[in-house]
């Protein structure tokens, strides 16, 4: 289980206790973004054989959208913390990708749509 306290000064976000965002076997390097909506979307590593980057919207009531998986990933310490930003209508994800002894930082854009939209509370 992954818990996130998110206290924002925004005026449309603010949860100030512990958040379940459901995860099923969570290895951690989470990170949070915000929307011009005022929902949150909260990513982490799933420590799933193999590895996989997975996120979550929540809205600021506490509802909640499925968890997509954004892309299998290493879970080896090599492969640092992903980041995750928004963009106006979707979200950017970097992470570090090691193959044969190299290491190079990929990126892929993820379109925010309202099939994604959390339930609301």
């Amino acid at each position: 289980m992954i818990q996130a306290n998110v206290v924002e000064s925004h005026a449309y976000f603010e949860l100030t206790g512990p958040l379940d965002v459901g995860a099923s076997s969570p290895l951690g390097r989470v990170d949070v973004a915000l929307l011009a909506n005022g929902d949150a979307v909260v990513s982490w590593l799933e420590s799933a054989t193999p590895g996989r980057l997975v996120a979550r919207r929540i809205s600021a009531d506490g509802g909640s959208g499925p968890i997509m998986e954004i892309v299998p990933i290493s879970i080896a310490r090599n492969s640092g913390f992903p980041q995750m930003v928004a963009d106006e209508n979707r979200l950017i994800f970097a992470w570090t990708e090691v193959a044969d002894g190299t290491s190079r930082v990929r990126t892929l854009y993820y379109q925010l749509c309202e099939c994604v939209q959390p339930a609301r509370s």
